[in-house]
């Protein structure tokens, strides 16, 4: 098999992470990072010298060493000509290029699903499968994915990495961050297709829908009474406990 026919490109096996998701990482991770990007350096230079391929080996002699050293010292040479948003390596770029594009060429075979990155086939790959790789050291939960991990880990830790520009309040989770800048912007991205009104949050989205839908998912296990959001609840079952509000 010659390397032009090979169904996997060394784009398909390499993780770009940005100096954020960097300095998340502990040491392990990071030494573990190291090791299978080079390994995956040296399964590519084995193919392209049996095939006399020097595209392969130049790939690393000219640009192996520059692109593990621009991940890391914040350098991004390669600049997209659409949005001009710049990247530290080629192969970051062409994946962002797709954002723009919509190519998605990997498919998952048991859905027909598409995605633009490989990394992203396997992660779904893993609904079907039920998966779950990653295992919490502490706890030993595991996750099917390696972020979802490290989420839940900041829960031990209690770590909150992520800070608010305007008022200084921190979260262990980016999304949460992202949900709470909402707060200061006005942002309500989040729109009811039955009366046109807006949220903040998707949460509080859905919450909204049920006032049109009449659905009542959360049930009393003692009397059986239904009601449309959690917090009602929990306040009903205290008539039940005697619990004083």
């Amino acid at each position: 098999m010659t390397v032009s026919q090979c169904s996997v490109t060394y784009e398909d096996v390499t993780v770009i992470f940005t100096q954020e998701e960097w300095a998340l990482l502990n040491s392990s991770e990071k030494k573990l990072y190291r090791n299978v990007m080079w390994e995956n350096f040296r399964n590519f230079l084995s193919i392209g010298t049996l095939q006399g391929d020097h595209s392969i080996k130049e790939t690393y002699n000219h640009q192996g060493s520059k692109r593990y050293e621009t991940t890391h010292s914040g350098e991004k040479p390669y600049e997209c000509k659409q949005c001009g948003k710049r990247f530290s390596c080629s192969s970051a770029l062409h994946k962002h290029k797709r954002t723009h594009s919509g190519e998605k060429p990997y498919e998952c075979k048991q859905c027909s699903n598409t995605f633009s990155e490989n990394s992203a086939l396997r992660r779904h790959e893993r609904t079907h499968s039920g998966e779950k790789p990653y295992e919490c050291k502490q706890c030993r939960k595991t996750f099917c994915q390696s972020g979802a991990l490290r989420s839940h880990e900041r829960t031990h830790s209690g770590e909150k990495p992520y800070e608010c520009k305007h008022c200084r309040k921190t979260f262990s989770q980016s999304g949460a961050l992202r949900t709470h800048e909402r707060t200061h912007s006005g942002e309500k991205p989040y729109e009811c297709k039955q009366c046109g009104k807006r949220f903040s949050q998707s949460s509080a989205l859905r919450r909204h829908e049920r006032t049109h839908s009449g659905e009542k998912p959360y049930e009393c296990k003692q009397c059986s009474k239904t009601f449309s959001r959690s917090s009602h609840l929990q306040t009903h079952e205290r008539n039940h406990s005697g619990e004083k509000f």
